[in-house]
């Protein structure tokens, strides 16, 4: 009886341990699986788009996010910047009350001033939430670029002061040499197409330009009528002496 005992609890006693072992190796099986990609590692991006991998889409939209936050104040302070460091554009905006003579510190409490000056930050969050979709992005672009009332070499000054918003508001720890280069390459993109859809001031100048230069050769063209009209005068005085 004791020997047969004795074999029943081996039995068991084995019929537990090939579990055991069973289940240490089902979760060493588990450590060895090896991992899917990333999501936005296995998304392609739009050629059209400057970047070479989703990554930076990412990354831009996840900065842009804190912007978000406070985007009114964002965009005013930028735009305080971009005026102060290029007075001459302020006659652009004379409809707008105290920015030609004022203090442009005092233009925070101005609605008007606020309201203009996200006019280029809502083409921006257009943009950015529209990096999947360019044909939209794109729309988001044409759409408000009349707005701004920006010249070619207004979107160009433009990046400086917008930069240094980001940068500020951000901070150091967030504002990283990668995030800078996709800001950038952002920019550079929206930079091109917002051209497409406004007026470039200095083409208006180089036209009137050649309109001075036709004026003067139609004065060159007088004189000469006049010295022919003289001659002509003369040769018929003589004919009569």
């Amino acid at each position: 009886m004791g020997a047969i005992k004795s074999k029943f609890f081996r039995s068991k006693s084995g019929s537990r341990k090939e579990k055991g072992d069973k289940k240490v190796k089902e979760k060493k099986q588990k450590k060895t699986v090896n991992l899917p990609d990333s999501h936005s590692a296995r998304k392609i991006v739009d050629p059209r788009l400057p970047f070479s991998n989703y990554r930076q889409i990412f990354s831009i939209r996840n900065a842009w996010k804190a912007i978000q936050r406070s985007m009114e104040e964002c965009a005013t302070e930028t735009f305080i910047r971009f005026l102060n460091n290029h007075t001459n554009y302020k006659e652009k905006y004379a409809s707008i009350s105290g920015i030609q003579d004022g203090d442009l510190e005092e233009l925070r409490k101005n609605q008007d001033f606020e309201d203009k000056a996200m006019d280029i930050y809502v083409i921006f969050d257009g943009v950015i939430a529209n990096l999947e979709d360019v044909d939209k992005a794109l729309q988001e672009i044409q759409y408000g670029a009349p707005a701004t009332q920006f010249s070619h070499k207004m979107v160009k000054d433009y990046q400086g002061a917008f930069m240094e918003t980001i940068r500020l508001h951000l901070g150091s720890d967030r504002f990283t040499e990668t995030t800078e280069n996709n800001y950038k390459l952002l920019y550079e993109f929206i930079q091109e197409e917002l051209c497409k859809h406004i007026e470039d001031d200095e083409s208006t100048v180089i036209d009137d330009s050649k309109a001075e230069v036709d004026e003067s050769e139609t004065v060159v063209d007088d004189s000469r009528m006049v010295a022919d009209t003289e001659v002509e005068v003369n040769l018929c005085m003589d004919d009569t002496s």
